[in-house]
């Protein structure tokens, strides 16, 4: 591979590094980067995303608090993706160079380290699409908010704060089509898993009303089930 080094991961520098994510940033934060070049054939890579957590908080920011961002390019085409930045997650691309960033998605709490990963390599391993979250949407009693589905979610995980509020079944989840309607509702706690609700195919968005006497903070944890 030394004779076709497309993204300059033989010189030891640009296959491997991590970064301390700062709350105070609102941009995202370039992990790791790659030179690559406009002048050369696409080369199919693997990256492989880690996370390292002190003190952590609940729910974890391992869960769905670091939001990934992927820039690459072959040649004069680019394209940009978001992706939950979760310990151990990876994914293969064919690229000609390359940019990781992250940031968090949520506040932490004082006292809380959450360290950025990522490294790179040429080859490919098999992977799929398991899941994104959504941010945390604050919902006040009798509040509402309207969530877009990813066309390729099986099922929603539902998370909810305080938790209690989702035991009570106070939180209420409707399935819209692109025109608001409702095609059905279900309680997340009529479900195997206390939190867990079934899509269908002709759903495109989520309406989630809190219907509790007190304030709930919201998240969904939209899966794919092979």
């Amino acid at each position: 591979m030394a004779n076709d080094d497309v993204l300059g991961l033989n010189d030891g520098v640009h296959n491997g590094a991590s970064e301390k994510l700062d709350p105070a940033q609102t941009e995202p934060q370039i992990i790791l980067a790659t030179k690559g070049g406009s002048n050369v054939s696409p080369a199919l890579v693997t990256i492989q995303c880690s996370l390292e957590i002190t003190q952590p908080q609940t729910p974890p920011a391992s869960v769905i608090g670091v939001q990934g961002f992927l820039d690459w390019g072959i040649n004069g085409c680019s394209h940009v993706a978001k992706f939950d930045w979760l310990q151990g997650c990876s994914f293969t691309l064919t690229a000609t160079s390359f940019k990781v960033r992250a940031k968090l998605r949520n506040g932490i709490n004082p006292g809380t380290y959450v360290k950025a990963g990522a490294s790179v390599a040429y080859g490919s391993k098999p992977v799929v699409p398991l899941q994104l979250s959504s941010d945390y949407v604050p919902l006040p009693e009798a509040g509402s908010t309207i969530l877009d589905i990813p066309a390729w979610a099986t099922h929603g995980l539902l998370v909810v704060v305080p938790f209690q509020t989702l035991l009570l079944r106070a939180i209420r989840v409707e399935a819209l089509t692109f025109t608001n309607l409702v095609r059905y509702d279900v309680r997340p706690g009529d479900c195997t898993e206390a939190s867990r609700f079934p899509l269908s195919f002709d759903v495109q968005r989520v309406r989630v009303t809190n219907e509790s006497e007190e304030n709930a903070t919201i998240a969904i944890i939209w899966r794919l089930t092979l």
